[in-house]
């Protein structure tokens, strides 16, 4: 991009200075009008050449995700590969335009867009590519929860390190799904551990009831930590945030129930426990 920018300035410089110092040699007309063709056909060489470049770098960005699926949740590298074109593409999106319109036989047809769309209309495309393609291989989790958590961490990446730092507007009608991922794995991960506390056992047995839902909320609860310890989320913010919602779904609801039953205390489990081991999740 650095490239198409130094070229447009040089060429502004040269050609016009050129032609004076030609003049001014006494040169013939046909020698000077040689010369300037040559160093025109250089400049012209060297944009067709870049156009072809961009080109490559743009189905790069556009392709599927390619390689080896992850065992686990961590940030996919196609992820990082569309982010980093985005970012690159948004930062220099004036000249981005200009090589996009200049190479309508190579990048098809360009017309149709404003110019500012040409490159805003790329963008979206790389990022639902993205988006689709992560959902497919999503699919080969046989694990609900890890395959959100999947998703969650592969769409924050898109949200806090493009979207959110940038001053890119995606068009309205296109959805990111960062919310609805972390909703998803909440679903499937800890909304089970906390219905322990809320699905009564049979009237039969009275007197089992109580303790009957705390152990299983223990259990649940110990089992579910132990299962994601070594699932990681890279991102930290992200793994705190994750932390908190945990916390404040699992533990709150806990405490709540506690105090709606206080002839359970001596059965009951230490929140600032049960905090600290939620806090040692997706380390890894």
């Amino acid at each position: 991009m650095q490239l198409r920018i130094c070229i447009n300035d040089v060429s502004d410089i040269l050609v016009p200075l050129y032609n004076e110092v030609f003049l001014l040699a006494d040169y013939s007309k046909e020698i000077i009008e040689s010369i300037v063709k040559e160093i025109d056909d250089v400049f012209s060489t060297t944009m067709d050449n870049l156009g072809r470049a961009i080109l490559m770098m743009t189905t790069d960005a556009l392709s599927p995700p390619s390689g080896p699926f992850p065992e686990n949740a961590e940030i996919h590298k196609a992820t990082l590969l569309a982010v980093n074109y985005a970012i690159l593409f948004w930062g220099y999106h004036s000249v981005l335009e200009a090589i996009l319109l200049d190479n309508g036989d190579l990048f098809g047809n360009c017309s149709c867009y404003s110019e500012k769309l040409v490159v805003e209309r790329l963008i979206v495309q790389i990022i639902t590519n993205l988006q689709d393609e992560l959902e497919k291989k999503s699919k080969l989790f046989s694990d609900h929860s890890l395959r959100y958590l999947f998703l969650l961490n592969n769409s924050y990446v898109v949200q806090y390190q493009f979207l959110v730092p940038s001053d890119y507007s995606p068009p309205s009608e296109i959805k990111f799904h960062y919310e609805q991922y972390q909703k998803e794995y909440m679903r499937a991960s800890w909304e089970p551990v906390l219905s322990c506390l809320h699905d009564k056992m049979p009237p039969c047995f009275p007197k089992l009831s109580s303790h009957s839902e705390l152990s299983r909320f223990g259990l649940e609860f110990e089992k579910t930590c132990s299962h994601q310890k070594l699932w990681k989320v890279p991102l930290p913010n992200l793994r705190q945030s994750l932390r908190e919602t945990i916390i404040d779904k699992i533990i709150t609801g806990y405490k709540k129930y506690m105090e709606d039953h206080p002839e359970q205390e001596k059965c009951g489990r230490d929140p600032l426990d049960m905090e600290g081991m939620v806090n040692d999740l997706f380390e890894g």
